[in-house]
């Protein structure tokens, strides 16, 4: 019997960043069939978004935080 689940995404929280961090966005993913990923950014306070090309898995890396990236928000869909 295949038993499926809708994804589901824990732990990923608003995180305020010092100027020059490297901070790393990681979530705990779950479903059935395994889901698929993917990192979206905003730069425009979620009006409008973009893939992150390449960031598939569930956890992303940013380095070098500045403070003109201040209000940029990070989406994972799965």
């Amino acid at each position: 019997m295949n038993v499926s689940a809708a994804p589901a995404i824990t732990g990923l929280t608003n995180q305020t960043v010092p100027v020059g961090a490297n901070p790393v966005l990681a979530a705990t993913v779950a479903g059935s069939p395994t889901p698929t990923l993917q990192w979206y950014l905003s730069t425009d306070g979620g009006a409008t978004s973009n893939i992150i090309s390449g960031a598939t898995s569930s956890s992303y890396s940013l380095s070098n935080v500045q403070y003109s990236q201040n209000g940029y928000k990070y989406y994972l869909m799965a």
